[in-house]
């Protein structure tokens, strides 16, 4: 899977970034922060993805 290897673990993702990533509406990816289905930080107004959360839902799926 080559987008595995262009995802930077140290980085903080937006949900549009992370939805394009992950070929799914950004909707969806709010939605699965609300249900605490992914881990995101909040910064500011902005709600972000860690890398390594992203890289663990390409890996292994959601919790």
């Amino acid at each position: 899977m080559e987008r595995i290897n262009e995802i930077r673990p140290d980085f903080l993702y937006s949900i549009d970034a992370v939805a394009k990533i992950l070929s799914v509406s950004p909707v969806t990816v709010r939605y699965w922060s609300r249900l605490n289905k992914i881990e995101t930080r909040k910064l500011g107004r902005r709600r972000l993805v860690p890398g390594v959360e992203v890289l663990r839902i390409l890996r292994e799926g959601l919790k």
